[in-house]
């Protein structure tokens, strides 16, 4: 009786222990890091010339809490600006997650005012900053289109701003 007793406890335990495994892996989308690198292109305002800038966005999702980075750089790396903005996470779902986030705080740095700034980063910085303003949030709505866990890639479409991008992935973070 004694080795039946011994077996039933370890059968629990490979039990309980699939069951945890199963729960992690299931609910791995609720604490991501996407960090998404895109090429800017604003059209030419005064001269003939296209300006190009640089952005990494970092979107931290780590339930509740959201943290979002926007850096932008110029073509030689040179630091720009950048926005961050702290929220929640209101929910996400799906095998291919879709993420709503309200955004409640934004903070905005300017590296050097007399410069000309990426067409991107004016307009967020006004638009999240007159949503928070006004109704105390900025909503974002992110779609993991596409997932690849063994190379960490992400095919990711951004609803606020109609755009598809690619991001490295990090799963299973915490603060």
């Amino acid at each position: 009786m004694n080795k039946y007793y011994l077996a039933a406890i370890a059968l629990l335990l490979l039990i309980g222990t699939a069951a945890v495994t199963y729960a992690t892996k299931q609910n791995s989308h609720a604490n991501r890091i996407l960090s998404c690198r895109n090429e800017l292109i604003d059209m030419p305002v005064d001269n003939n010339h296209d300006r190009q800038f640089y952005m990494q966005a970092d979107f931290v999702l780590i339930e509740p809490h959201a943290r979002i980075y926007y850096r932008y750089f110029t073509q030689d790396g040179k630091p720009v600006g950048h926005i961050a903005m702290t929220g929640e996470v209101l929910s996400h779902s799906g095998a291919l997650p879709l993420y709503q986030i309200s955004m409640h705080q934004q903070k905005v740095k300017i590296e050097d005012e007399q410069q000309p700034l990426p067409e991107h980063l004016k307009y967020l910085a006004y638009s999240s900053g007159l949503n928070i303003s006004t109704s105390g949030s900025h909503n974002v709505s992110i779609k993991l289109l596409e997932l690849d866990q063994e190379r960490n890639f992400a095919s990711v479409y951004f609803a606020t701003s109609n755009a598809v991008c690619s991001c490295t992935v990090t799963d299973n973070v915490g603060f």
